[in-house]
Parts: structure tokens; C-alpha cells; sequence
């Protein structure tokens, strides 16, 4: 079969390291997730009543979470790009 000569010869990534798609679509996915927990931050700040995002503790928890998700998603650690 001609396609497995071309699945033996193509250099596969180490552990821990991803191609240059698979790195695309973590960010995709990462975008996504932070979409989503704004939404629930504003769902719970309209049910809560919250004026102006609910002051600067829940901010700071969700600055937080929002950090947190982008880097266990995009395997980003602090200083790295």
C-alpha cells in the first residue's frame, strides 16, 4: 500500500510536543472556553443582580479561571509563548 510508506517515513512529534494544526485548533478550543465561562460569568451576575461585573473579588475570580483555562488548554507556561 503506497500510504504506508508515507506513515513510516513522516517525522511524528515527540511526547509533549503537538504540529502546528493540532497547536491551532488548541487555541480554537481555548477561545471557545473562555467564550463560554464569560457566558456563565454573565449568567450568574444577571441571576445575582450584579452591577458593573459585581466588583472587583468576582473580576479577579474570573480573570483567574480565564488564565488558568487558557494555559491548561494551550500548554502555555508563565513567560512562554
Amino acid at each position: 500500500m503506497p500510504n504506508q510508506a508515507f506513515h513510516r517515513t513522516r517525522k511524528q512529534p515527540r511526547a509533549g510536543e503537538f504540529n502546528v494544526r493540532e497547536q491551532h485548533m488548541r487555541y480554537v478550543y481555548a477561545i471557545g472556553a473562555c467564550i463560554g465561562l464569560f457566558f456563565v460569568y454573565a449568567i450568574i451576575g444577571g441571576i445575582l443582580g450584579w452591577k458593573h461585573g459585581g466588583g472587583a473579588i468576582p473580576m479577579i475570580l474570573f480573570f483567574a479561571a480565564v488564565v488558568w483555562t487558557w494555559k491548561a488548554i494551550t500548554g502555555t507556561k508563565g513567560g512562554e509563548k
